[in-house]
């Protein structure tokens, strides 16, 4: 038979002992009541502990849930929205793709993107998937760049100081329903005072759609649409919002157009792609890019 390990024999040794001792001053009945307390009180300690490590687990668990679900809604925000860009390597993959669909839409995406007609047979992994999309990033900070400064010539100073403001405002995160507001209050000033430039239009549509008013934003991304075309850096941007706009009312045809256009300025834009994938997988042969003049 197994031998107790030292340290346990002394200790059942000494409650024996003490027993004993009691015992025979006639209070083993109490001594018994002692040592059962003595007991219990243990039982109840060990059990208090477990129960807050699960409770700490739990709490860990739920915190660890809610970061998981506000990553979530941060993707989709900055899918839908372009601007500006999401921490996670995917805009794309949670929020738009179902499980059981292979391969997934990042995969093809890259395909469209290196002019691959075919699925491919080899899954890109995610460093590729984010060099992907660090590149569309870069690519487009550098047209922000660009038309901002394009803005900063049309307009008079006090004008773009006005702007630069609100531009900084709807762009900040994490974003906040007072911030927004005050950058819709100001762009829309400048409306009300006779201004008309690409950068307001587009800003005020983008900041519509953050607060949730998706009509107002794509009124807005439509009214930036010719002053777009004047630009000397062009924006698909704009063209990419505004076919996410379509695609969520499910009017594909006009989805199609915009995505379209978008990728006739950045054949390499991955949302916009994203958006023309989604729509194609409905009608192959009517939702054909390059299109056919």
């Amino acid at each position: 038979m197994e031998q107790l390990p030292a340290k346990t024999q002394g200790r059942w040794q000494w409650l024996a002992g003490g027993l004993e001792k009691l015992r025979k001053s006639g209070n083993l009945w109490g001594g018994l009541g002692i040592a059962a307390t003595f007991v219990f009180g243990i039982v109840f300690t060990v059990i208090g502990i477990m129960i807050t490590i699960s409770t700490s687990q739990s709490a860990t668990s739920t915190a660890r849930s809610a970061v998981a679900d506000s990553v979530s809604a941060s993707i989709a925000e900055a899918r839908y929205n372009e601007e500006p860009a999401p921490t996670s390597y995917s805009l794309i993959q949670s929020d738009t793709v179902r499980a059981e669909e292979t391969p997934d839409l990042d995969t093809l995406v890259m395909a469209a993107i290196a002019q691959n007609p075919s699925p491919p047979n080899v899954i890109p992994t995610r460093e590729e998937i984010k060099a992907m999309y660090s590149a569309y990033y870069a690519r487009r900070n550098a047209r922000n760049n660009s038309i901002l400064d394009e803005t900063r010539q049309q307009v008079p100073d006090s004008t773009f100081r006005k702007f630069k403001q609100a531009y900084d405002l709807y762009r900040v995160t994490p974003k906040t329903r007072s911030n927004l507001e005050t950058a819709r209050d100001i762009l829309i000033e400048l409306m009300d005072q006779g201004h008309e430039f690409y950068r307001l239009f587009y800003s005020l549509g983008l900041t519509y759609a953050y607060l949730g008013d998706h009509d107002s934003a794509l009124e807005y991304y439509l009214k930036a649409e010719p002053y777009e075309d004047s630009l000397k850096t062009h924006d698909p941007s704009l063209y990419n919002s505004i076919g996410w706009e379509y695609l969520a009312r499910n009017e594909a045809d006009s989805a199609f157009k915009y995505f379209a256009d978008a990728l006739d300025l950045d054949n390499q834009h991955p949302l916009a792609w994203a958006g023309l994938l989604k729509i194609q997988k409905r009608d192959p042969k009517k939702y054909v890019y390059p299109r056919h003049n």
